[in-house]
């Protein structure tokens, strides 16, 4: 019943869409697809009450576990905001129905390890990704930052254990990019399992 509360609730809001872009982001919605282009406490809400409101629908209607519709994070970004980025990756790992992420053009930055965090990943033929493991610019000669500093070590050292379970990237190379910035194409995320899959022409993501 839940289920059909939620359907009957898109089919209302389309008779008072007055754009294509309300209707497109209305139909991505009722169709489990989430774009994300600058990561932001905003989109992050977005994302997060999205993906935990897809999962209602199927605890609702008891889905079993690999019965249940992807919900499809397309992602074309070159970062953003480092806690949203948190939240983000927080919500992917929590769901239960399951989370594709897609690269259309860049994932940068945090935009990166929201991406890793999918169950399956996939990318566009010509995307691209950047690693870059500082995502904050600290101001170390700041005493009065020195807590701060060891909890933001804290956290990237838990990213890094994201990244070596969810990659094929070993430590020596992870602790080779520590700095600097890493480029790497589509076929090159594939080889080091970034990505699962890059999509070949009117391949369709199931």
């Amino acid at each position: 019943m839940f289920k059909n509360d939620i359907i009957n609730f898109f089919k209302k809001t389309v008779r008072r869409i007055t754009s294509f872009s309300e209707y497109v982001d209305l139909n991505s919605s009722s169709s489990r697809e989430i774009y994300i282009s600058t990561i932001t406490p905003q989109i992050a809400e977005t994302v997060d009450k999205t993906i935990r409101m897809w999962n209602r629908i199927d605890d609702t209607e008891m889905v079993e576990w690999g019965k249940r519709m992807p919900i499809k994070l397309y992602i074309n970004s070159t970062g953003g905001d480092f806690n949203s980025m948190l939240t983000i990756m927080d919500i992917i790992k929590l769901s239960k129905t399951p989370v594709y992420t897609i690269n259309t053009g860049v994932v940068h930055k945090e935009a990166f390890f929201i991406f890793i965090t999918g169950h399956q990943r996939y990318a566009y033929p010509k995307s691209s990704f950047v690693y870059e493991r500082d995502l904050k610019h600290l101001d170390e000669e700041d005493r009065s930052l020195d807590n701060y500093i060891a909890f933001y070590e804290r956290q990237l050292a838990e990213i890094k254990d994201v990244i070596l379970e969810k990659t094929k990237i070993t430590e020596n190379e992870y602790n080779k990019h520590l700095k600097g910035t890493w480029w790497m194409t589509a076929e090159d995320a594939q080889k080091l399992r970034i990505c699962n899959e890059v999509l070949n022409a009117y391949q369709s993501i199931q």
